[in-house]
């Protein structure tokens, strides 16, 4: 099961769906929270895949 806060927030209904269609599921690699991950950069738990910070 993914561990990555944006699935976390979707699976309690706190975000749709399509965050995680359109990132989560298919791998998307412009997801911005990927690519600080990979960079080992902080980012926020409210920071959705378009970096977008919403609480």
């Amino acid at each position: 099961q993914p561990s990555c806060p944006v699935y976390l927030r979707f699976k309690r209904g706190e975000i749709p769906s399509y965050w995680v269609d359109n990132y989560c599921f298919i791998g998307n690699k412009d997801c911005i929270r990927y690519q600080m991950e990979e960079r080992g950069e902080y980012h926020s738990d409210y920071m959705l895949p378009n970096g977008e910070i919403v609480p």
